[in-house]
């Protein structure tokens, strides 16, 4: 099986690889991320074995699956806990037309956990990429 590479961008901005798994103080500690650019882009970070054991998974049934996902995602407060978490998410431009794919990333990042927003609920838009070492070179 060829090796793969998921990779994102930086929120928000231009495409480049998403980071190994994040040796972050708040990971360690299995406290929450900051909601922040890098605080998310931290967070996704910790989850990159995840979300490459989900794209390894389905590559194996289909060796030509390759593409991006943009996913929303919402963080807000949770009343019971105090902490944020994501409360709504989805893929937005059609993905990678692979439902299941799609469902175990989403699944993936439900997971995170972040500081309470101060300003209410953040709306976050967040591409990841999913590629072959062996695609495009």
């Amino acid at each position: 099986m060829p090796a793969t590479t998921p990779s994102a961008p930086a929120y928000p901005s231009t495409p480049t690889p998403l980071p190994q798994a994040s040796s972050d103080a708040s990971a360690d500690a299995g406290l929450p991320f900051q909601v922040s650019k890098d605080g998310i882009k931290s967070a996704i970070g910790q989850k990159i074995p995840e979300l490459r054991d989900c794209y390894e998974s389905w590559l194996e049934a289909n060796p030509s699956l390759a593409g991006r996902i943009k996913v929303s995602f919402t963080i807000a407060e949770d009343p019971e806990t105090g902490l944020g978490g994501v409360t709504e998410i989805g893929v937005l431009d059609g993905g990678m037309d692979h439902f299941a794919m799609q469902g175990c990333v989403m699944n993936v990042l439900r997971e995170l956990h972040f500081e309470a927003p101060t300003d209410g609920p953040v709306k976050v838009n967040y591409p990841l990429s999913f590629a072959t070492r062996d695609a495009g070179g």
